[in-house]
């Protein structure tokens, strides 16, 4: 190095360098924003007297670490509210009596707590559906709902069940039934990163597989149009039945820190 360079100069060149390079991912499709917790800043919200905060630290090896996949995951402390006392989502738009299919990831850090998953119509302010978990290993847990007739919006909530459960949860997917157009999230702007679309083999409560790539002419991603906060659509020939995952080339995250 020359003598004199400053700290702040390597940054600048470590991010030109990071801002043209990829790396190869599997991401959850969904319409749940930030549902694979990789935000730069998590969108998930508190309800009641909870907190929550994104893990980065691994901590111990699957299936009890911190984090599942990718390089984050939500961590939720639940409050004396009980199951209304968790994290949710921003709020999503959805179709008066449209079937939705719902499901995440998720661990509880200790042997008595317990992790509800839920559907919420944000609308009149009430449950749509629940699935709870108990383990202290990852597993996953999801149904499928349909929208109540007067709900037009709804947010997806990680609740616990008393003031002492903590919970950590990844993978929120949510799609629906008859999908035959997805929107995908913001940050993926060019066709050209997107490489594969995979279905899931050997499902259990606890995992699954995904290693079943469906044929390019099931699926096709197009532009749209006029639309900055989801540049791209993916567009399907056949009709989702459970979790989709994207093969993507996804930018590396820049340095935010001296």
């Amino acid at each position: 190095f020359k003598k004199g360079l400053r700290i702040a100069d390597l940054k600048i060149a470590v991010n030109n360098a990071l801002r043209n390079l990829r790396y190869v991912d599997r991401v959850p499709l969904t319409i749940c924003p930030d549902g694979d917790m990789e935000a730069s800043s998590t969108l998930w919200a508190a309800t009641g007297s909870a907190t929550v905060a994104q893990v980065t630290a691994w901590g111990t090896i699957y299936p009890l670490g911190n984090v599942y996949r990718g390089i984050k995951s939500l961590s939720v402390s639940h409050d004396a509210g009980g199951i209304n006392g968790g994290a949710q989502s921003p709020p999503i738009r959805c179709k008066a009596g449209k079937s939705y299919y719902l499901e995440a990831r998720v661990r509880c850090t200790g042997t008595s707590d317990i992790a509800t998953l839920m559907a919420y119509d944000n609308v009149n302010s009430a449950s749509i559906q629940t699935a709870t978990w108990s383990d202290t290993g990852w597993g996953r847990i999801g149904f499928t709902f349909s929208a109540p007739s007067t709900c037009d919006i709804l947010r997806v909530r990680l609740n616990g069940n008393s003031a002492t459960d903590v919970t950590r949860w990844e993978d929120v997917m949510l799609l629906p039934t008859d999908a035959r157009e997805i929107p995908l999230p913001d940050w993926l702007t060019d066709i050209g990163n997107i490489r594969y679309l995979y279905g899931a083999t050997a499902m259990s409560d606890y995992d699954y597989n995904v290693d079943y790539p469906y044929n390019d002419n099931l699926w096709d991603v197009i532009e749209n149009a006029g639309h900055t906060e989801h540049p791209l659509r993916l567009v399907l020939s056949f009709l989702p039945n459970g979790p989709l995952w994207l093969e993507v080339s996804r930018p590396f995250p820049e340095l935010s820190a001296d």
